[in-house]
């Protein structure tokens, strides 16, 4: 994180120039790369300091804190950089209430398997979102960021996700 591995921001002209230079998916409006330690983005976002830069930011962070050794589940990484998105953790129970009337949740067992890339034209993007973060939201809320920062050391120190979160939780 020093001078020399610091982080870019690139941001391009153009949606078009971000997708092709990213190979970010159509409905996305930024991405970090870990191997780069680049977060992207185009140019005209209105959300770029207050959703984009602390989104894909935080997947930098938190890779960095967990390391490229550990499994990451995709609903975990994405949970936690929703989490510190501050309009999206400020509409928490907009979104429970959308996922519950909707009955838009996803089952366990099958958000665990989802690539969030390849769900996006089923439209389910917007609900593996929604309901990771909800999920990162409800273990720091109910059981706090202490619990939470044990459970993600267990996940870098190279336990499995279930293991994780009975030693932590």
């Amino acid at each position: 994180w020093l001078w020399e591995n610091r982080v870019s921001i690139l941001i391009y002209p153009s949606k078009g120039e971000f997708a092709g230079a990213t190979g970010a998916p159509a409905w996305a409006i930024g991405k970090a790369e870990y191997s780069r330690k680049t977060s992207s983005t185009y140019a005209g976002g209105e959300t770029f300091v207050d959703s984009v830069l602390p989104h894909e930011m935080t997947h930098l962070i938190f890779r960095d804190f967990i390391g490229f050794k550990g499994d990451i589940p995709l609903w975990l990484n994405e949970g936690v950089a929703q989490w510190e998105e501050p309009a999206k953790r400020a509409n928490l129970a907009r979104y429970h209430a959308r996922l519950s009337a909707d009955n838009a949740c996803i089952p366990f067992d099958r958000l665990m398997a989802m690539d969030v890339k390849q769900v996006a034209a089923s439209g389910r993007a917007s609900d593996f979102y929604s309901q990771a973060m909800s999920m990162v939201g409800f273990l720091i809320t109910r059981h706090g960021s202490a619990k939470f920062r044990t459970f993600c050391g267990e996940i870098r120190d190279g336990r499995s996700l279930d293991d994780s979160l009975r030693f932590a939780y």
